[in-house]
Order: C-alpha cells, then sequence, then structure tokens
C-alpha cells in the first residue's frame, strides 16, 4: 500500500482518517516514534488494521458477543450447582455437628471453582468493554446501547460480581476448608445460599441483556443489507432510465430517418 510519511499526534485529530481515502478492504499499517532530549529513540511494533464496513464489524463483534454469553451460561450453571452444594453442606451439618475431612475437601474445590469463576468473569467484563469502546469509536450504535445498555448492565454488573459477592463466597469457603467454622454454622451456609442466590439472580439478568442486544445487532445488521439492496436497485434504475433518454436521443438525431 501507499505509505503516508510520518505523521505527529499533538492534537485529537491527528488520528483522523477521513482525508486518507480509505475504502473498504484496505490495510492501515503505523507505527509509533518517540524520542527523549539525549537524544534516544523508541519505535513501537508495527500495528496493522483492516478496513471493514459496519455490517461485517457488527457480525463479528456479535461473535465475540455470543461466545462471551456462552461461557457466562457455563458459569451461571455451575454457580446454581455451587448453590445447591453449599444447601447440602449445611444439611449434613444438621445431621453431624461436625464436617469431616472429605467435607473440608469438598469446601476446599467450591473455593477453587469460585476463584476461577471471579477470573472468568473478570475477563468478560474486559472483553465485553473492549466491545463497547469498538462500537464507540467506531460509531456502530446510539450512546444509549454501548453506555447504557453494555456498560452500565453488562459491564458493571460483572465488575460487581468478580470483586464482590464471587470473591466473598470465595472467601468464605476457603474459611470453611481451613476449619474456621463460625459460631452458627448452618445460619452462615444459609446466607452464603442466599448470596449464590444473588450472583445466580444478576448473571441471569446480564444474559438476558446480552441477548437483547445480540438481536439487537442482527436487525441493524439485516436493516444496512436492505439498505444496500435498495440503493443498488435504484442506481440500476436510474442507469436504466438514462439509458433509455439516451437511445430516444440518438433515434431523433438519425438524418434523412422519418418519424
Amino acid at each position: 500500500g501507499r505509505s503516508i510519511g510520518p505523521m505527529v499526534l499533538d492534537d485529537e485529530d491527528a488520528w483522523a482518517l477521513k482525508h486518507l481515502g480509505l475504502e473498504v478492504g484496505g490495510r492501515l499499517e503505523f507505527q509509533l516514534e518517540s524520542s527523549d532530549f539525549r537524544p534516544q529513540t523508541g519505535a513501537s511494533q508495527v500495528v496493522k488494521l483492516q478496513i471493514v464496513d459496519a455490517s461485517t464489524l457488527i457480525k463479528e463483534l456479535n461473535t465475540r458477543q455470543q461466545n462471551l454469553r456462552q461461557e457466562l451460561e457455563r458459569v451461571l450453571d455451575k454457580e446454581r450447582e455451587t448453590k445447591y452444594a453449599t444447601l447440602d453442606r449445611m444439611n449434613v451439618f444438621a445431621d453431624k455437628k461436625a464436617f469431616t475431612a472429605e467435607d473440608l475437601e469438598q469446601f476446599a474445590a467450591l473455593e477453587r471453582r469460585q476463584r476461577s469463576f471471579v477470573a472468568k468473569v473478570q475477563f468478560v467484563a474486559e472483553q465485553f468493554e473492549e466491545i463497547r469502546l469498538q462500537m464507540k469509536y467506531n460509531q456502530l450504535y446510539e450512546e444509549d446501547i454501548y453506555n447504557g445498555l453494555i456498560r452500565d448492565e453488562v459491564v458493571k454488573p460483572l465488575q460487581y460480581l468478580s470483586t464482590g459477592p464471587l470473591l466473598a463466597t470465595a472467601h468464605k469457603f476457603g474459611d470453611y476448608a481451613a476449619g474456621a467454622l463460625p459460631g452458627d454454622v448452618a445460619d452462615d451456609l444459609l446466607k452464603i445460599a442466599g448470596t449464590l442466590d444473588e450472583i445466580v439472580e444478576i448473571l441471569s439478568q446480564v444474559l438476558s441483556r446480552v441477548v437483547r442486544l445480540e438481536k439487537f445487532g442482527e436487525i441493524i445488521v439485516r436493516v444496512k443489507q436492505i439498505y444496500e439492496e435498495e440503493r443498488k436497485l435504484l442506481e440500476d434504475a436510474k442507469k436504466i432510465y438514462v439509458d433509455s433518454i439516451s437511445d430516444d436521443i440518438f433515434e431523433e438525431e438519425k438524418p434523412g430517418e422519418k418519424k
């Protein structure tokens, strides 16, 4: 491709690419360089960007959202299992008034599971934040979608879960695994089950919002496809009309021909 030479980044318009005349299917490669007073110069790795149309980008983002949704669905299923396992431990303690080594190992397994979910939910939140920024900077949707729906109703609840209830239950299960039992075990386990209920409820709400976002993206893509199809039909109709007028003019200008 053609090189546009070095650019000095000194204001917000430095990254305005419209004047480059980039077309769908093209590529943009750039590298950043900086220097100090010594002078010493350092360069970043070459970054390569693919120029795509809005429909293609929305489809790609939808695919990412679907993969993330599936990850959250797996976490949700396991959290339901964790709740039932917690209630089961509560019933065991009610009968025995003590926990066996096997019970403590089950608590240790639950702690490991919860900590893994903390990492997974954090990852999903980060990925949705990246998707939100893609939507924002590429002007795919209105602000109420990328800020309202994604940031406020997906990213923030997931961040809350990973730093709040999920982490809290992991700590609780860890305490049980270490044999640090509270005064009222049954009541404490019931509270843990209540926290797990909250986790399940929030995950269910987030998943419903992600599904809504996916459907919205599918509708946008279809509307854009219809628009492009109609635009092409209009252009073809105009061309046929112009061609027919030209034919009429040439017919009228034929010498010696009687109308």
